[in-house]
């Protein structure tokens, strides 16, 4: 599940020739999507992802998405990442950057696009020269029917057809490129690997060269990469998802260091003979951030609702979901920790665009999680955890790119 096994099976074929390329359809009705993630959970992580997801066809039966990503999450709740605070001593928001590439195989239709769309040329090219033979064929419809008279209409570009034929070809494509939405929809096989940066800035403090604490601002940075294989029986509505994801990040010194120094005199309560000496205090990270990794990984088996309701509305699901068991083992400078569980993501459309601009639906995405986790720490036993997460996504499709299971 590398990227050279990725772009090896859009290479297995040979290439097309100009007339076939010429002959297919577009990848979609609206190829570039905005995509919003936010999510929350009992466990307090909260993360704000927004994706820019773009997908082109390099052959008839594969889709190629890219999908550019942002994201900003916190350990200290929903709060303050919205309301953008500075976080404790325990650590505040972080940030990352990076790129999801993702090869969807999509079934071949019967006839296939070149052959329809050829099809579809030859009866275009029949309309206009109908056309220029016609009382009112305007200097347009007489000027295609000279300039394409000894073209094969296949090797024709679509916006060089007569004003007929072209009202032809573009009903049909819009109709075509909604019925292989609707098959890339469930690929049969989507195989997907991004990787970001991401960084955190850290204020604490530390010994300079004479021995004194000083308050020292760093910016560290840690990468991220993820994997995964998705795979969707069409016919049955079966879902198998493998995600294998890599997370490194920086956590801030769980030590602090208080000083205090007088403020003057109170009176206290109840009052007493004499004033009360006051102080005021300050507390702040003692040492620098340590690094800590995680790895993760789930089979995730499962159930998608498949309907498509007609080319006027595109395909629909309105839910899914899928059960599986969860592994996984972290890394830091105190502990180790090992987690075995289950997990029952699902997912719920419960929103559409207006107007229909390819398989753009609002999703929330509930993922109830039992697991139980060990550290490496002396008499350490199996500690059983409940841990619920709640997403609202806005995205092209309900099964995630690489980076999305993060």
């Amino acid at each position: 599940m590398t990227l050279p096994l990725l772009l090896m099976l859009l290479a297995a074929a040979p290439p097309a020739t100009d007339s076939a390329q010429k002959a297919t359809f577009k990848p979609r009705l609206s190829p570039f999507l905005p995509t919003l993630r936010l999510s929350s959970g009992t466990d307090k992580d909260s993360k704000l992802q927004a994706s820019f997801d773009a997908v082109s066809r390099p052959r008839p039966d594969w889709d190629l998405g890219f999908t550019p990503t942002l994201e900003v999450s916190t350990p200290e709740g929903l709060g303050t990442l919205l309301s953008f605070k500075e976080g404790t001593a325990s650590g505040g928001a972080s940030w990352a950057a990076g790129l999801s590439l993702s090869a969807m195989s999509v079934p071949k239709s019967e006839p296939s696009d070149d052959e329809e769309m050829s099809g579809i040329k030859h009866k275009a090219y029949s309309a206009c020269t109908l056309q220029c033979a016609a009382k009112d064929a305007s200097d347009a419809d007489k000027k295609f029917c000279e300039e394409f008279k000894m073209t094969a209409p296949e090797n024709i570009d679509i916006d060089e057809f007569c004003k007929k034929g072209l009202e032809l070809l573009k009903t049909v494509e819009h109709d075509k490129i909604v019925e292989h939405e609707s098959r890339a929809l469930y690929s049969p096989l989507m195989i997907s690997v991004g990787g970001m940066i991401g960084g955190a800035s850290f204020e604490y403090l530390e010994n300079n060269e004479d021995q004194r604490l000083e308050e020292t601002t760093r910016t560290q940075v840690h990468p991220i990469a993820a994997g995964s294989v998705t795979h969707v029986a069409r016919d049955s509505g079966f879902t198998f998802e493998l995600p294998l994801v890599y997370t490194a990040k920086w956590e801030a010194s769980k030590a602090t260091a208080k000083w205090c120094r007088p403020s003057g005199q109170v009176e206290p309560e109840p009052p007493a003979v004499d004033p009360v000496d006051s102080m005021t205090c300050q507390e702040a990270t003692l040492g620098s951030p340590t690094r800590s990794w995680k790895f993760f990984t789930t089979a995730q088996f499962g159930y998608v609702d498949i309907k498509s309701p007609g080319a006027d509305l595109g395909p629909r699901s309105f839910y899914r979901y899928s059960v599986g068991p969860t592994f996984s083992y972290s890394s830091s400078a105190e502990e180790k920790i090992v987690s075995l569980g289950l997990q029952t993501p699902i997912y719920v459309n419960f929103a559409s665009a207006p107007a229909y601009v390819g398989s753009y639906k609002g999703l929330l995405r509930v993922v109830p999680s039992f697991v139980f986790a060990k550290s490496s720490k002396e008499d350490a036993k199996w500690d059983p955890q409940l841990l619920i997460t709640l997403e609202v996504l806005a995205d092209r499709s309900m099964f995630p790119r690489a980076l999305e299971w993060r």
